[in-house]
């Protein structure tokens, strides 16, 4: 019988990032006032998100919710066989499991759209290297990598790509290098809001300001909006999401629907200080 733990299992990739944080708030509001528990699960080491899912079900949840950014999808099928999971931040297409993300696509469009009517032509995409990318399950780096690079073809740009691996050192020598050829980028889309920080830092040591290159980020993480950084970003609503993958998993708890929902949310472009009018 489902429902007899009354516990639902979270994953999120780690603590550091403020979106998943958002989208743990979303999940409790929506589970305010029943009778659900959440227990929430960190892989304890990169690309280890499988065993935790496992961990879950060895728990006996009624549910998970996952922000499951490297499992492949054979793994999220083969667990949904067995507890209902909801995949948060992913675009999943599968007929037998939910997913609910942002709307990656139209998100880098925004960002990319306002950076072009401002004046910029040469527009970097940093960005980090996915773990799979596949026309069932798109991890979200490589839907706004696929929009940047769409949308600098469509306008008859030159894309420039710098792939970053996360947490490592070296972004500050990779970001010298774009400013020492020609011609020199005016602004940075960064893959989300910590890799923007990152960036920010870099230019920083190079002697570099936002008024030499417009900086966007993407989540519209708690320390973009603080008044000492002002990061232009593009909000997610982290919170929506969260609540969106609960409702949905409630329903595959209780039986009230068996067949597959993905759910897009639409984001919105928040402009700050870093990218200064022309």
């Amino acid at each position: 019988m489902r429902g007899k733990s009354q516990l639902i299992g979270v994953q999120v990739p780690n603590f550091g990032n403020d979106f998943f944080t958002q989208i743990i708030d979303g999940i409790q509001a929506r589970l305010a006032g029943t009778e659900f528990e959440i227990v929430i699960a960190v892989p304890g080491r990169p690309n280890n998100g499988h065993n935790t899912l496992e961990a879950l079900v060895d728990h006996q949840v009624d549910g998970i919710l996952a922000v499951a950014l490297e499992v492949p999808p054979e793994e999220i099928l083969k667990i949904s066989r067995e507890t209902p999971i909801v995949v948060i931040g992913r675009h999943d297409s599968s007929h037998e499991y939910d997913s609910v993300f942002s709307d990656d696509f139209e998100g880098t469009k925004l960002a990319l759209q306002y950076l072009y009517d401002q004046g910029h032509r040469q527009i970097v995409h940093v960005t980090l290297k996915p773990t799979f990318d596949r026309s069932d399950a798109k991890n979200p780096h490589s839907v706004r990598l696929l929009a940047y690079e769409t949308f600098m073809q469509s306008h008859g740009l030159k894309s420039q790509v710098l792939i970053h691996n996360f947490g490592s050192s070296g972004l500050t020598d990779e970001v010298r290098e774009l400013f020492e050829n020609e011609p020199k980028p005016t602004a940075i889309f960064a893959g989300h809001d910590e890799l923007a920080l990152e960036v920010l830092g870099s230019l920083t040591e190079l002697g570099l300001t936002t008024k030499d290159v417009a900086l966007i980020g993407y989540d519209d993480t708690k320390l973009a909006a603080h008044p000492l950084i002002g990061l232009t970003t593009v909000r997610q609503f982290g919170e929506q999401l969260g609540k969106t993958a609960t409702e949905l998993l409630l329903e595959r708890i209780s039986g009230e629907r068996e067949t597959a929902s993905h759910v897009s949310v639409m984001p919105k472009m928040i402009v700050r200080e870093t990218t200064p009018q022309p």
